[in-house]
């Protein structure tokens, strides 16, 4: 009895990108009763898209686009979804919910399930960028991802998505959909034989994501576990006390904070801790709006949540840099290390400028010394100080960011 499976026709007939995509399959004794409608799975313009063809192991998805535009991916930025890149969205129906993939030109991945982060497992994928003409995605999907009940779907409901970034935080999206049908057949498919480009060959990178809170990034260690990290740089708890909507109390964040630290300790990476700045309380108000009461605790929340970051540094066995200790003086004043009025940071008030990121990363350098610490490998990860928020290359490892400041003191 032949393989049930599925083809859809090749997308370089119809899609500019796809003249040096690999071809999906060379049709060996291939019965379809749909050909015409899969060899038109493309966008009207033709700027987006995929074929697809299954067999009883992966279900596979190539994806082809068209972007003259420079590539915004590759510099270091940890979270495929921050990148130019697709999102392939597959229906598992109401039990399993959504099985959803962030792939990006520079092979990045961000797996999630029921809209949870969760590790790809044994997802593989690849990407090639194609300078000036766009870029083209694989994936080979197992079914135990798409249908956990161990029963291949009749129909597989698929979204694929092409997300180009113009600016930091500023996405543009373009969709196709279609259901995916079963048809008898066989085909000849090696997905070992797909070129794959890492562009993020990096020593370090930036998993920093603006407007995170402890309980979030907590939420987010499985994607970051993906990249097998030698060292783990981490840096979170401020959005705990200035973002209002994920305000935590100081003993709310310790809760947060030894889970990542268990499974930090789990993943048996070297870890170190990073304790939080401080805030210039009334420059830092002027966008946090919170009220006289809750201002005059902001520090003091911070100065608490530090003492459990270095109590957990004592249990864990992680090396504490207390950051905080090194920003001394009016927090506001033209000297100060965080952005600010006074320096031209503007009403800022939370995140460090140029100067105390270069601080934090030669700190970090004297403990990675000390300790004989892993050089390459390294993941920073936390928040919008991590990230590097109003800084140049904000999100990468290149530029004024701590990543990117870390960087070049180990290229030294």
């Amino acid at each position: 009895m032949k393989k049930t499976l599925l083809f859809i026709a090749a997308a370089a007939a119809f899609c500019a990108a796809a003249q040096d995509m690999p071809k999906v399959s060379v049709m060996p004794q291939v019965n379809t009763v749909d050909t015409a409608k899969w060899a038109k799975v493309a966008n009207a313009d033709k700027s987006l898209c995929y074929s697809a063809v299954y067999d009883d192991k992966n279900l596979y998805i190539l994806v082809g686009t068209v972007q003259k535009e420079k590539v915004y991916a590759g510099d270091g930025r940890g979270f495929a979804n921050y990148n130019d890149g697709v999102e392939i969205r597959i229906n598992r129906g109401k039990k399993h919910g959504f099985l959803q993939l962030w792939i990006d030109a520079a092979n990045q991945v961000y797996t999630a399930e029921k809209y949870q982060a969760v590790s790809r497992g044994d997802i593989k994928t690849s990407s090639r960028v194609l300078p000036g003409k766009g870029y083209r995605i694989f994936a080979a999907i197992p079914w135990a991802r798409i249908a956990p009940d161990n029963a291949k779907p009749q129909n597989v409901r698929v979204a694929v998505i092409k997300i180009k970034v113009p600016r930091p935080f500023k996405y543009e999206r373009e969709t196709i959909v279609d259901t995916l049908k079963p048809v008898a057949g066989s085909v000849n498919f090696d997905a070992g034989k797909q070129d794959a480009q890492n562009l993020n060959n990096f020593a370090v990178m930036n998993f920093g994501r603006s407007g995170f809170s402890s309980k979030e990034l907590l939420g987010q260690l499985p994607v970051i576990f993906d990249y097998n990290p030698k060292l783990l740089i981490l840096l979170i708890g401020t959005n705990d006390v200035v973002y209002k909507k994920k305000w935590q109390t100081p003993e709310q964040f310790a809760g947060h904070y030894r889970k990542i630290c268990e499974k930090l300790q789990a993943q048996k990476c070297k870890v170190i801790l990073i304790t939080l700045p401080p805030c210039a309380e009334d420059v830092a108000n002027k966008h946090i709006k919170a009220s006289p009461e809750e201002k005059a605790q902001l520090n003091n929340r911070i100065k608490k949540m530090n003492e459990y970051v270095k109590k957990f540094g004592k249990e864990f066995g992680f090396p504490v840099l207390d950051y905080h200790k090194h920003f001394t003086g009016d927090p506001a004043a033209k000297d100060s290390l965080l952005r600010v009025p006074a320096n031209g940071g503007g009403n800022d008030g939370i995140h460090p400028g140029e100067k105390g990121y270069k601080l934090l990363a030669a700190e970090l350098k004297k403990i990675i010394d000390q300790h004989q610490y892993p050089t390459s490998g390294i993941i920073c990860t936390g928040d919008s100080i991590t990230y590097g928020a109003h800084m140049k290359g904000q999100g990468s490892v290149l530029g004024d960011t701590y990543p990117a400041q870390l960087l070049k003191l180990l290229s030294k």
